[in-house]
């Protein structure tokens, strides 16, 4: 339910108000991308979709202008993002990190269905409480 809670809100081509802020936050980084590549991240103190969906709604935003995005899954605890993007979190993040190191990030990444977008999921690997 939570999957399709986000899918529907992905639509960043639609006219709502916050789609043109999602906008406006794309062009800002447009700009920045001008001036070479940019990395960013969208985070908040609680657990909640939203920061699934204003992620994932920016780096479609950001595909849609012809640019190539990976877009990081980091939530390790309660991922999203690969069931948004229906792509696989067998691998991700956290085997990158742990098992592959970062130089092999690019064999854990998926294309998603928005051309130009990829997706580097959380992976299946789960961080105990006991462990942060």
């Amino acid at each position: 339910m939570l999957k399709n809670h986000i899918k529907n809100k992905l639509n960043v081509m639609s006219g709502s108000r916050s789609n043109e802020q999602i906008k406006v936050i794309s062009a800002s980084l447009e700009n920045e991308l001008s001036k070479g590549s940019v990395s960013f991240m969208i985070t908040s103190p609680q657990p909640s979709s939203d920061t699934a969906v204003i992620s994932a709604k920016v780096a479609a935003a950001m595909a849609h202008q012809d640019k190539k995005i990976l877009l990081v899954d980091g939530n390790v605890r309660m991922p999203l993002l690969h069931e948004t993007f229906e792509v696989s979190n067998s691998t991700g993040l956290v085997d990158t990190l742990i098992w592959n190191g970062p130089e092999k990030m690019v064999k854990n990444e998926k294309e998603t269905n928005i051309k130009g977008l990829f997706l580097l999921p959380a992976g299946e690997h789960r961080v105990s409480r006991g462990s942060i």
